[in-house]
């Protein structure tokens, strides 16, 4: 078993143990090869910061498997006097997110590089040295002098191959399926495209009808630009919940062409997506229609960060069962629309507008036995759910287009049956936290073509052998709304429910349980990471379908409202001259 992750917390190049002092590179290097750590990271202190290795210590060793990942935060490791600063001797090494000057790799061994930038400090030597019998494999980073005597592979050049230009065609990105997998935002503001990846052409059937807002519905515009921009300001948190992870406050905003000024990548786009979608609209008492039809004048600005981070300590946060906040979105997708894995659909017979499964909406906060609002996306014989979709799995809250899981939006439409390359699947959005969502297939760190599985599996319940769900106890009385029924519990002892119609294991939340990695190939939030040492969310065809949570630092832009912190919420800058809701900013 290995480790838990060691942070780096000082610039300075200490060599006489973690348990003295701060923890230098040195020491976590070392340190790693002894516990078995497999990941060193650095802790926000050094945000910005360059860490100058002593030159009587001499180049950092490392000679087994091991990740330095630099997570965004612009360390630089310089050696004064020293040729190089790091020197692989054996193992599988996995380097990102960071600045060397030099880096010498002897036979047998392996190094991944990663969004690594090697030779920007010209005074120390920008060379990489790759030694005979060993292997150096770059994605998406900059080398300076390249020494080499072994195998190179580019991953720049094999894996991440370019979205086509479509802005010259009529529909722009109608239906368009993408095909590049770069996980830096930068790539999407600056390709043939230009950062344009709107549409024109598609139908919104929910503004058919004639007395429609948005009649006749048809040739609708989805408009997306991303751009590069600076933001400033502070990185706040609110005193009150600090278990809600802050944010910038967006203070000052300036656009900029200069890719390494950039901080973030700006997405301004109307949340109308890039394919036909909608459905007819009536009343609450008809069956399948919406009540709303789709708002074509919403304007939402994302902003996702150049460089993020994972939280530290690394844990999963803003999970379906315990959101932060059920105004957000927890991705966007390059089509410009949000995708939303939490449910506000419970189980809750009582209410006045509960369907004969005893589920409604209007949850709140402590509601228990949430129904998963795509469970049809796996069984879709499932009857009298809750939400209703179109194709694309996606409705409107209060008029905002949004998913709730993702079929083919910017996929081919067989990505779930077969990779669409030898290398994966593309890039098709980012989640909340700015790490990068892809399809269904990736090349993992061992070098297969794996198809994304997800690690959940049902939970087994203890109550009647495991034919009826388990009762959650100690809630509030108006929380208490009992326990959905099972077919078994319908069979056996309907006279113990309020609604008649057994639901079966997994279609609510609680019925999932994460594996701790003993099922499939992801992680608790549908994470893995690749050959190129990316680590990314994935879509998968089984709960949880998406990202449902993030392990990295969150942006508090992806939002159904405004991105405004605490402090500043007022009537005057979240509603209308209408006095409605502003969806979108």
């Amino acid at each position: 078993m290995r480790a838990a992750d060691i942070f780096v917390n000082m610039t300075a190049d200490e060599n006489d143990g973690i348990d003295i002092g701060g923890v230098s590179l040195r020491e976590a290097v070392q340190h790693a090869e002894q516990a078995e750590v497999s990941r060193i990271l650095f802790t926000d202190d050094l945000q910005d910061q360059t860490i100058f290795l002593d030159a009587a210590f001499g180049a950092l060793e490392i000679n087994d498997d091991l990740t330095i990942d630099g997570q965004g935060k612009n360390v630089s490791i310089r050696g004064e006097d020293l040729t190089h600063v790091f020197k692989i001797t054996g193992g599988d090494v996995t380097i990102k997110n960071l600045t060397l000057p030099s880096v010498v790799i002897e036979s047998g061994s392996t190094l991944r590089l990663m969004l690594v930038c090697i030779g920007s400090i010209t005074n120390a030597g920008p060379t990489v040295v790759i030694e005979s019998g060993s292997t150096l494999r770059l994605g998406g980073s900059v080398v300076g002098d390249l020494i080499n005597n072994g195998t190179l592979a580019v991953a720049s050049d094999d894996t991440y191959t370019p979205n086509p230009d479509l802005n010259e065609t009529p529909g722009g990105m109608l239906n368009a399926a993408l095909s590049n997998r770069n996980p830096d935002c930068r790539t999407y503001a600056l390709d043939a495209n230009d950062g344009d990846y709107s549409s024109v052409g598609a139908d919104d059937r929910s503004n058919f009808d004639e007395g429609a807002p948005y009649h006749p519905g048809t040739d609708v515009t989805s408009t997306v630009h991303i751009d590069l921009v600076i933001v400033s300001g502070d990185f706040i948190q609110d005193p009150d919940n600090p278990t809600i992870p802050g944010g910038w406050d967006y203070e000052t905003v300036t656009p900029t062409t200069d890719p390494e000024a950039a901080t973030h990548c700006r997405m301004v786009h109307n949340m109308i997506p890039n394919h036909d979608f909608g459905r007819d609209v009536g009343a609450r008492t008809e069956p399948d229609v919406w009540v709303t039809e789709i708002d074509h004048d919403d304007r939402q600005v994302t902003y996702l960060p150049v460089h993020p981070r994972m939280s530290e300590p690394r844990v999963a946060d803003d999970t379906d069962r315990n959101p932060t906040n059920f105004m957000d979105y927890d991705g966007v997708l390059l089509n410009g629309i949000g995708i939303a894995m939490d449910s506000g659909f419970c189980y809750n017979p009582a209410h006045r507008r509960a369907n004969v499964a005893g589920n409604a909406t209007g949850c709140g906060g402590l509601s228990v036995w949430y129904e998963i609002p795509a469970y049809t996306l796996q069984e879709p014989d499932a009857e009298n759910m809750a939400a209703l979709f179109d194709e694309y799995f996606g409705h409107g809250f209060e008029g905002s287009y949004h998913y709730h899981a993702i079929t083919h939006p910017l996929q081919k439409d067989d990505d779930q049956d077969a990779s669409p390359t030898p290398n994966g699947s593309p890039l098709i959005g980012f989640a909340k936290d700015g790490f990068p969502i892809f399809g269904h297939w990736f090349v993992n760190p061992q070098g297969e073509l794996v198809k994304a599985q997800s690690g959940y599996v049902l939970r087994r319940y203890e109550l009647n052998d495991g034919n009826s769900r388990d009762p959650v106890s100690g809630l509030p009385a108006l929380f208490d709304r009992g326990t959905p029924p099972t077919p078994w519990d319908i069979t056996n002892r309907p006279e113990d429910f309020d609604s008649g119609l057994g639901i079966p294991l997994g279609r609510y939340l609680d019925d999932w349980v994460y594996d701790d990695g003993n099922t499939g190939n992801l992680d608790e939030c549908n994470g893995a990471t690749d050959i190129n040492g990316v680590y990314g969310y994935y879509i998968t065809e089984t709960y949880p379908y998406a990202p449902i949570c993030t392990f990295g630092v969150h942006e508090p832009s992806f939002g159904k409202v405004p991105p405004l912190r605490w402090h500043d919420e007022t009537t005057e800058n979240t509603h209308d001259d209408h006095g409605d809701k502003i969806n979108g900013h």
